[in-house]
This record gives structure tokens, C-alpha cells and sequence, in this order.
């Protein structure tokens, strides 16, 4: 921990040497209003990303605009001038022309009064005492004077001073009527501008330039070079520490003008100050969210000190930070770290990185409290599960705590569904504006009178943060100081973001609209954001410029103008930081169906032209799709290279391209050609792979043509057998895989005995370690021909039944119960024979796994008995109900014998409210302490359980000795699992309630108070069902009822389900999770649910129906329940099909 400790010093001190290139522009104004202007909107752009990447912010200070009338009429101009000279020192531009400046005009003449007003105020401060021998000079000689007083040698070691001269040749290429502009008339000022050239010229070289794009590039070289020169790129940090660094960095910039949220905080802070575990911040876009979290990262440092693990990331900020799966392996990472750990092989899979990151963060909470805070995760891309949010955990280990911002959106949809409190954000007050804006200007030096100040102020619009600040960035691009208000009136004029930056695209135009000699109705900047726009992941700025045709230096200057708004996700791939701006873009240059149709032909035609990649694969088929080249498309898709990248990994979008090839009717192309072509490139010697034909194969399935998956599926067989053997253990296992893939394709095409052989094979085939699991998979043909399942089922239980517990044994037990409530459903006397067989061979493997007391042997059990009662064989039901009964009776005198054995602080809230009770060791149980558990069994509605427990200590308590270790538990694990949900809370009250009666008040560390005893709770269900369709017109079904937000265990004590009168028995009870119902049958009929909740809630039974349709994708209906004081009220919310639940985990298998 110290180490990391140490980490984190250093990165601070990186963050904080963050140190500013402000360069003093020095000239006369009218005639450097162009060079100014194009240092400012191309050059600066470029310099700024370069000093961005050493860590430096960089400005040109530029006093065009930005000394006030009030200043300028208070005789401060020359003193604000010097100030702000030595503030840049040691970096300065000269730029020298043919005008002299403002100075007296004549000696004849009086002095000016406002000059001399500005003299006699800065020679009231010592160190400008020097200008005294140079009160007949112009204020742009004295700047430059100022800057040769400068010593060298700080000049040499870090700075630059740079003296140019504009050559009078390209006035002269100016029309006549503006040539006076640039002239001096008066020859006493021609005289004194000749000897400032020649002094300047002693102690500086002048470069001399001919027009104002070469100044650009003259400034830019030099600036460049010295910046490199004084601050070269080191790469001491390793990757962790890099994104870190930048992650501190971003932070940082967006906390320094960050201004008011004071309600924010307060809000924070009481968040801080609980033990809610998680916080949401959301709102529209542009309303300074990323700056309030930045600011929230600085509060919780100074709220947890720095013995907390505090964990930021804002999406953008880095060109990875928009990757999901980066962000969990970077959190896992730095929680290794901080637990002086090793790190671990990265996670391949999405499930298996977020369980990582879960463990590891539990792991870190365990040594220190753990802030996370993860700023824009709708920024993220949309892979995989990033916008379902499920790989951010839904309960968060103890001592960890989380703060997430997001957008409306999909994200914040699925956020809101955990019930977390939250924070809106919605926009500036007037004096948030106000702060802001003198902020902002401050960075580069200037300031705006008190009338422009009110007139940005008051502009409804600028309640926007990201409105004020585009309109602030503009006026100081492209502002002068005579048509100030005029550029700030036509910033402000736009209603809405998207119409302000029509006006920035529109500026973006004039400056960046054309390269040179191109044609005059080219318009750079919207092919560009077009081709932006509707590429699918984004564009490298090298596809920019190739797909366009143009040289790199033709956009350039737009990227790097723009890289405030074009932020480079993964790939370094540019797309839209803000919505508002992609608004903007598709109105303003994609408005019509033609115009974008031509940006997706421009596209297809460049990925076309590459070479065969990821890039390519992912893009090229979605923008033929898009242009409608149904032809074209299917070509591409019938690839193989093509083929393998986009599937499996991109399945639904290959079923939706070959969807729309068909629909279109303009290609003869059809799914089935993949076999024409695997077959015939296989007889010509082409060097198919095995793997390649099975994915051909699995394909085929889903496209449901069985028929060519089992060619498909022969022929990987065929490759795999031509080129392994039998020594080869991993041909071997793949070879099993195409015999088991060849078992489905039968399957579908209901070939029993076909399926029989194939599965036979793949069984034979794979190594003993995996026969297990093997015949646990076989549950995805039970409902097709349940005597091959049972088979492999069969072939490992026996086995196992004389061996210790295996990792398989429970997941095997529910296959062969499974199964059995299957035979049952079918209500054959075979059938019913068969599931005798498999409810005894269940008993036989869990009385040999756990034993007779544990509750699964107790379960199985009770079901064997009922099942001897239904067919009517008194003996043996009586004889399992018999052992069923003693089960339970052992089951509580080994509880007992327990207790002193037991340690509170191995409780958890999953373990609590878990499915099981016990681990496989028979001296922990895993609930806690007496008190803990009977609490635990009336939350669960066994009040006569616990009444039993409780009676058999002396009195109804437990002795002193047990009591004061049980007191102190309690203190000492209250504020670990309090606020974890509000069925833990009402844990803690009952066990400090029954420590209050037994011990006093005095015994508890929190008052009893803090705990609220009545229990409100929402729940959102989901309840319905899904299919598979069996032989002729029957089909396996499950009824299903869960939970979304939260368990459904956790509201439900008990499902009832009342099926048809010809099921037998056509009313069931689930009394734990999942509550799930399988069963064969035919027809349609509308099914009684009947909802049992804990008796907590003190809630009425709740009766629900749903109609059984065997629709494709299945049928739902989602329900808000929320209780308060003993009422529920039940609200329907939608129907749905399961494929539209798929983003939730527990539903990936309909």
C-alpha cells in the first residue's frame, strides 16, 4: 500500500508541473489584423496539441482585443501591456512592418493627453521605470524594447524570441485603395521605426516573410522546434501510469474552471457523508457534468484522505478510455496495485473481466475505502454489453462506493433501474456565468467590459455551459476588438447548441473550407465531418484524407483546430465529442437521403480499395448496406475472410445484411453459397480449414437450414480426420466439437438415431475431465429425445456418486431434476418410470456429495417422496418422507452444535439471502450467529424454523459469553453491510432491536433510530415465457419470473404457478430461485401466478396471469412493484420478447 502510495505522489507532482506557453504577440493592429488572425486559428491549434502531449497549455497572448475602454480611458494601457509581457517572458513575437505605432504625432504639436496619462501611470511602478527616456515613442516600440531587455541567457535556457518583418513586396500585391492601411506617412516615425529596426536587429536576427501563411508556417517551425528542444517526450511511465496520468490530467483541466454547483456539492457531500453505495449525475448534454465530476474527484480526496483508493476515468479523455473492457482491466489493474498484488493474465471474455474487476475491487474495499468514479459512460462504444451497463456491478462489494454521469440514453435507462439516488445537472446560474466567462478569458489574457460581460450573461443560452464556452472560444479565435459586440451578438443569436455550431461549422469554412487550387464549390470541412458522420465506428485520419483524395496538409489544419470537438476513440479513430455537433453536421450537410447515400458510396468505394483488415471487414459491408449495392454486398459477405471476422463476433449484423440482400431482390446470392463455395474450394485443394466449415456450419443453424449445416458439419469432420490423429489431443477435442455441432444439425432435422451416433462419437472423443460437463450440455436436446440425454447423464453420475465433491456435482443435479420434472410433464407411464430412475439416482449423488442433513439431499429428497405419493407407491414415499423429516430434525441439532463455531464477520448480504445455506465444510456456516440466522429465516417467512432455533436456548437468549462476542459483531459489521439494500437494513435493525431488549441501548454503537423499521422497497419483474419448438406441434416451454433491478428473490418468497387441469400436477410452488417452470405441451392457455413476499413486507399474496404463446422471440411483461407499510401496488409497465431483454445476463439463454 505504500508503494502505491508513493505511485501516486509522483503521478500528482507530474500532474501539478503542469506549466503555459503564452508567446506575446507584439505589432501594430490594422495592419497585422491577417497574421494575427491566422496565428491564432492555425497555428495555435497545432501548437496547442503538441504542448498538450508534454503536458503544457499554450496561448498567444494577443491584445487586439481585450484591454477594456475603462482601462484603456484610465491611462492603463502601456502598464497592462508591460505586466502581461513580463507574465509571457521568456517567449515574444515581434512582428514589424512599415507602421510606427501610437505615439505623439508631431513634436510641434501638444502632447496626447490620454498617451501621457498611460506613461505617468506605468512609471508609478519601479520596474517600468526604464520607459522614462521613452515617452516620445509608440507602445509597440516599448513592448519590443521591453522584451530586449531580457538576458540572453534566460532567453537561451527557456524561451524564444522571435523578430520578423513583413516584406513590402506583398503590400504591394494589395489593391491600391488598401495599401494605405499598411503606409506610414509621417517621416519622423519612418526615421524612429528604421533605428528600432536596426537595435532590434544588433540583438536579434529578423526574419523577413512575404505574406501571412508564411509568417504561419515561420512561426510554427520555430516555436515547434524550441518547444521539443526544451521539453522532449520521456517515456519512463509504463501504460497503467500513462492513462492514469491522463485521466489525472483531463481531471484537472476541467476542475480549474470549474465554477458554483454549490447545491451539487452539498449534495455530494451528504452522499459522502452516508453509506448509500452509489451515486448517479445526469442531465443533457453540455451542462458541465464532466467539470462537476472532476471537481467531485477533489472532494472525495479531501472527504477520505489519503488512505482511500480513489478511482476516476472520464470516457474521452483518452484515445482507450472509450473502450468498456479497457476500463475494466485499468480498474482491476490499479486494485492489484493498491493490494501489492501480482497482475493477473488478462481476461479474454467481457463476463470474465467484469467478475475480475468485481473481486479485485472487493479485494482493495477490504483494505481501504474504494471511490469509483466513472464520468460520460455513454461515451462509451457500443460493443458488446458496455450500454447495458451490466459489467459494472449491480451490488457492489463491501467498502466500495461508485459515482457514474451519464446522458439520457440507453445508459442512463439501465442505470436508473438500480435506484440509486441522484444528482441532475441543469445548467449556470447567473453568477456561474459570469465566474466562467472571467475564468475562461483569463487563460489567454483578456477581459470584457461590464455591458459585454451582461451581455453574455444575459442570454438564456448560456445557462449551457458548453454554449457559453463555444461562444467564449469563438470570440477569442476571431474576435476584434472594434467588432466585439458584433461577433458576441452573432454567437449568441442561435436558439439552441446544434444552431451555434452551424455557425462555428460555418467560421470552420472560411478558414479551412478549401485547399489551395482546388475547385471553388469544394467544401472540405463538410465532406469531412460528413464522412464522420456516417462512418459506423469513426474514421482515422488517414481514411479522411484518403477516402477524399487530398493531401494530408489540405486538413490538417481543421484536425487540429478541432480536436476539442473530434476526440480520437479507440483505433485512433476521430468521432463526435458532443451530439450538438453531429446534429449540427447532418443538418447542415446531410440533410437529404442523397447526400448521405453519397457519403456511404465514398466510403464502400475507399474500403473497397484496401487490403483485407478488421477495418475493413467491420465497414465495408454496413456502407455497401447503406447505398443500397445489394450485389456488391453480397460479394464481400460470401469473402471467407469477410465471413470469419464478422461471425460469430458480429452475428446479428451478418443475419441483417443477408436479410436486406434478399429483400432487395437485385443479387442471386444467397446464404446457401457459403457451402457452394466451402465445398468447391475444398475439392480444388484451396486449404479450407475444419474451423472454417464448422462456422459455416453454425451459421447454417441459425439461418434454421439444418440440411446444409449437416454438409457443412461433414466436412470439417472430413478435414479434421484428414489432418489429425489420435495422439493429437487437441485435434481429438476439436473433432469431438464438429461430432456435437453435427448432433444439433440432426437434431433439427429430427434424426434421432443420426443424433444418437453423432453425440456418441463427440462423447467418445473428448477427454474423461470433461464427460461431465459434456453431459450436463446435453440439456440443450432433452426436449428433442430425452432417452439420449439421460444416457450421457446416466454414464457419469455413477462415478461420481462414490467420489468427493466435484465442481459439477450441483449443476448435475439440477440437469438430472431437470429432466425429470420434463419426463413428468409428458405423462407417459415410461416416462414417469424413467423419472423414478433419475430422482434416485439424484438422491444417490447428493446424499454422496453432502451428506444426509444437507438441505440439496433434503430437497431431493422431499421431491422423491412426493413422486412415490403420485404413482402411488405408499412404501417407498412413506420411507423418503421418513428420511425427510429426520433430515430436517438432524439438520437443526446440527445448527446448534454450529453455533460456537461460526464467525459473524464472514457474513455477507449474498450469502444472507443466498440459494445456499452451507459451504462444503462442515464446521462454517455461512449466515452468522444464532440471532443473525433467525432473522434470516423470518425475512424469508420460516418464522417456525426460527421459533424452534430461538426456544432452544435458555429463555429465548443466548448466554452473556455469546451475547457481548455477538454485540460486538454487530458494532463491528453494522456499517459494512448497512445501506447494501433495504433488506439488509432491516437485518441490522432486528439484530440491534433484540440487542436493545437484551442488552440495553448502552450495548449499541448506533442508535437504534438510524435504522428505519418499515421497509419500502421497489422491485421491477419481468414474467413470461420462452420456447422451443419439439417435434410436430409440440414445444418445451419456461415460465419465468425475475428480477431486473434486483433479485426476485429478494421480494418473493414463493411462486404458485396454476397450469391447465390436463398437466399433472397442474399447480406447482417454486420456493427459491430461479423461479422457472419447464414443461412439453401443445397448446395455448392462460396461466395463474400467484406472488408470495417475505413477510418484511408484511404484503399481501399478489395473483398475476399471463397467456402461454409459443410467439417467435417468446412473450413478457415487465411489472413495477413498490411496497410501503404492507401495501404493494403492482403496475404494468410493457410486453416484450426476450430478445429484447437479452442485454440482462439471466436472459441470454431464450
Amino acid at each position: 500500500m505504500e508503494a502505491y502510495k508513493d505511485r501516486a505522489r509522483r503521478l500528482e507532482q507530474l500532474c501539478k508541473r503542469q506549466k503555459s506557453i503564452r508567446p506575446f504577440l507584439s505589432s501594430t493592429f490594422r495592419d497585422f489584423h491577417e497574421e494575427r488572425r491566422i496565428l491564432n486559428t492555425e497555428v495555435a491549434p497545432k501548437l496547442r496539441k503538441l504542448c498538450a502531449e508534454r503536458d503544457l497549455f499554450f496561448a498567444f497572448l494577443d491584445l487586439r482585443w481585450g484591454i477594456t475602454d475603462e482601462q484603456a480611458g484610465a491611462g492603463k494601457v502601456i502598464e497592462l501591456c508591460l505586466r502581461e509581457i513580463e507574465n509571457c517572458r521568456p517567449w515574444f513575437i515581434a512582428m514589424l512592418g512599415a507602421r510606427y505605432g501610437w505615439c505623439h504625432r508631431a513634436a510641434t504639436e501638444p502632447l496626447d493627453s490620454l498617451l501621457q496619462a498611460n506613461f505617468d501611470t506605468a512609471l508609478k511602478i519601479p520596474a517600468f521605470s526604464w520607459i522614462s527616456d521613452f515617452r516620445d515613442r509608440s507602445v509597440t516600440e516599448l513592448e519590443i524594447r521591453a522584451a530586449m531587455r531580457w538576458d540572453d541567457e534566460e532567453v537561451r535556457l527557456g524561451g524564444l524570441v522571435l523578430c520578423t518583418q513583413r516584406s513590402d513586396a506583398y503590400v504591394a500585391t494589395l489593391p491600391a485603395e488598401e495599401q494605405s492601411v499598411f503606409a506610414e506617412e509621417n517621416p519622423r516615425f519612418v526615421e524612429r521605426l528604421a533605428a528600432l529596426k536596426r537595435d532590434l536587429g544588433l540583438k536579434h536576427t529578423v526574419h523577413e516573410y512575404s505574406s501571412p501563411p508564411a509568417i504561419a508556417e515561420l512561426v510554427h517551425s520555430r516555436v515547434a522546434a524550441r518547444i521539443c528542444e526544451l521539453f522532449p517526450l520521456v517515456g519512463q511511465l509504463s501504460p497503467l501510469d500513462t492513462h492514469s496520468l491522463s485521466h489525472m490530467r483531463f481531471a484537472q483541466s476541467r476542475a480549474a474552471l470549474f465554477v458554483g454547483g454549490q447545491r451539487h456539492h452539498t449534495s455530494f457531500q451528504a452522499f459522502l457523508e452516508s453509506d448509500r453505495p452509489a451515486l448517479l449525475v445526469r442531465g443533457e448534454s453540455g451542462m458541465g457534468k464532466s467539470a462537476l465530476m472532476a471537481s467531485f474527484v477533489q472532494q472525495v480526496e479531501r472527504h477520505a484522505g489519503s488512505g482511500a483508493l480513489v478511482l476516476s476515468h472520464f470516457v474521452g479523455a483518452t484515445s482507450q478510455s472509450t473502450d468498456h473492457i479497457h476500463l475494466i482491466q485499468r480498474i482491476t489493474e490499479e486494485c492489484q496495485l493498491f493490494c501489492a498484488a501480482t497482475k493477473t493474465t488478462e481476461s479474454t471474455g467481457e463476463s470474465d473481466a467484469a467478475e475480475s474487476m468485481r473481486l479485485w475491487l472487493g479485494r482493495a474495499g477490504q483494505i481501504a475505502p474504494v471511490y469509483l468514479i466513472l464520468d460520460a459512460v455513454n461515451q462509451l462504444e457500443d460493443v458488446g454489453n458496455a450500454w447495458s451497463m451490466q459489467w459494472l456491478p449491480v451490488q457492489l462489494p463491501a467498502g466500495v462506493r461508485a459515482v457514474v454521469s451519464t446522458l439520457p440514453g440507453r445508459c442512463e435507462t439501465n442505470l436508473r433501474l438500480r435506484e440509486w439516488p441522484e444528482i441532475v445537472v441543469d445548467g449556470f446560474s447567473s453568477q456561474d456565468r459570469r465566474e466562467f466567462a472571467v475564468k475562461y478569458l483569463e487563460q489567454y489574457g483578456k477581459s470584457l467590459l461590464p455591458d459585454q460581460v451582461d451581455l453574455l450573461v444575459g442570454a438564456r443560452q448560456t445557462a449551457n455551459p458548453l454554449f457559453l464556452k463555444v461562444v467564449l472560444e469563438e470570440i477569442v479565435a476571431v474576435g476584434v476588438h472594434d467588432s466585439l459586440n458584433e461577433t458576441m451578438m452573432l454567437y449568441l443569436h442561435p436558439e439552441t447548441l446544434p444552431q451555434l455550431f452551424v455557425k462555428v461549422l460555418t467560421r470552420w469554412e472560411e478558414d479551412y473550407g478549401l485547399p489551395d487550387g482546388a475547385a471553388a464549390q469544394r467544401n472540405i470541412v463538410g465532406e469531412v465531418l460528413g464522412l464522420i458522420y456516417v462512418s459506423r465506428r469513426g474514421l482515422s485520419q488517414q481514411e479522411v484524407w484518403e477516402a477524399l483524395g487530398l493531401a494530408p496538409v489540405a486538413v490538417a489544419p481543421l484536425f487540429n483546430s478541432t480536436s476539442e470537438f473530434l476526440r480520437a476513440r479507440s483505433g485512433d479513430l476521430l468521432n463526435f465529442f458532443h451530439d450538438a455537433l453531429r446534429i449540427a453536421t447532418a443538418s447542415r450537410y446531410l440533410s437529404t437521403p442523397e447526400s448521405r447515400i453519397q457519403a456511404h458510396r465514398t466510403l464502400a468505394k475507399y474500403f473497397l480499395g484496401t487490403a483485407q483488415d478488421a477495418r475493413r471487414c467491420d465497414e465495408l459491408p454496413f456502407h455497401l448496406k447503406q447505398s443500397g449495392d445489394a450485389e456488391k454486398l453480397a460479394e464481400v459477405l460470401l469473402d471467407f475472410s469477410t465471413f470469419e471476422y464478422v461471425y460469430p463476433a458480429f452475428r446479428y449484423d451478418l443475419l441483417e445484411y443477408w436479410r436486406f440482400v434478399e429483400a432487395s431482390g437485385a443479387s442471386a446470392h444467397k446464404p446457401g453459397d457459403y457451402l457452394t463455395r466451402l465445398t468447391s474450394q475444398s475439392e480444388s485443394g484451396s486449404g479450407i480449414s475444419a474451423a472454417l466449415a464448422q462456422k459455416v456450419g453454425l451459421f447454417m443453424l441459425e439461418l434454421k437450414q439444418p440440411a446444409l449445416a449437416e454438409k457443412a458439419f461433414k466436412l470439417a469432420i472430413q478435414i479434421a480426420e484428414s489432418n489429425s490423429d489420435s495422439s493429437d489431443h487437441a485435434g481429438q477435442v476439436a473433432l469431438a466439437e464438429h461430432y456435437y455441432h453435427l448432433g444439433e444439425a440432426f437434431q433439427q432435422q429430427f434424426k434421432d438415431d443420426d443424433q444418437n451416433n453423432a453425440l456418441l462419437q463427440s462423447y467418445q472423443l473428448i477427454p474423461t475431465s470433461r464427460r461431465t460437463a459434456f453431459a450436463i450440455s446435453m440439456r440443450n436436446f432433452s426436449a428433442g429425445y430425452l432417452e439420449n440425454a439421460l444416457k450421457f447423464l446416466l454414464l457419469v453420475v455413477d462415478p461420481l456418486i462414490s467420489r468427493p465433491l466435484s465442481s459439477h456435482t450441483l449443476e448435475l443435479l439440477q440437469a438430472l431434476t431437470e429432466y425429470g420434472y420434463v419426463l413428468l410433464a409428458t405423462a407417459k407411464p415410461a416416462n414417469v418410470d424413467l423419472a423414478v430412475l433419475v430422482f434416485v439416482r439424484a438422491k444417490a449423488l447428493a446424499v454422496s456429495a453432502f451428506g444426509l442433513t444437507h438441505p440439496t439431499t433434503v430437497r431431493v429428497s422431499q421431491e422423491l417422496g412426493f413422486l412415490y405419493l403420485q404413482l402411488r407407491q405408499d412404501g417407498p414415499a412413506l420411507e423418503e418422507l421418513l428420511a425427510y423429516q429426520s433430515s430436517i430434525g438432524a439438520l437443526l441439532v446440527r445448527l446448534e452444535a454450529l453455533l460456537p463455531k461460526v464467525n459473524f464477520r464472514a457474513m455477507s448480504l449474498y450469502e444472507c439471502f443466498g440459494p445456499g445455506l452451507y459451504k462444503r465444510s462442515e464446521t462454517k456456516l455461512e449466515v452468522g450467529t444464532v440471532w443473525s440466522f433467525c432473522a434470516f429465516l423470518r425475512a424469508i417467512g420460516d418464522d417456525t424454523t426460527a421459533s424452534v432455533l430461538e426456544s432452544r436456548t435458555s429463555d429465548g437468549k443466548v448466554s452473556s459469553e455469546v451475547a457481548g462476542a455477538f454485540v460486538r459483531d454487530v458494532n463491528d459489521v453494522h456499517s459494512r453491510i448497512k445501506g447494501k439494500s433495504q433488506l439488509a437494513d432491516w437485518v441490522v435493525y432486528k439484530l440491534q432491536e433484540k440487542i436493545q431488549r437484551d442488552q440495553g441501548a448502552a450495548a449499541l454503537r448506533t442508535p437504534l433510530a438510524e435504522i428505519p423499521p418499515a421497509v419500502t422497497f421497489s422491485a421491477v419483474l419481468a414474467i413470461g415465457n420462452a420456447y422451443r419448438r419439439l417435434s410436430g406441434k409440440f414445444h418445451h416451454w419456461r415460465l419465468v419470473v425475475e428480477g431486473l433491478n434486483t433479485r426476485a428473490s429478494d421480494v418473493v418468497r414463493q411462486c404458485v404457478f396454476h397450469l391447465h387441469p390436463t398437466f399433472n400436477p397442474s399447480v406447482l410452488t417454486l420456493t427459491k430461485e430461479p423461479f422457472h417452470l419447464q414443461r412439453v405441451g401443445w397448446g395455448y392457455f392462460e396461466v395463474t401466478i400467484d406472488l408470495h413476499f417475505h413477510s418484511i413486507f408484511n404484503a399481501p399474496v399478489v395473483t398475476l396471469t399471463h397467456m402461454l404463446t409459443f410467439r417467435p422471440g417468446g412473450a413478457f411483461k415487465l411489472y413495477d412493484l413498490r411496497f410501503v407499510d404492507g401495501v404493494v401496488t403492482v403496475t404494468e409497465r410493457s410486453a416484450c420478447t426476450a430478445d429484447a431483454l437479452r442485454e440482462h445476463e439471466r436472459y441470454r439463454a431464450f
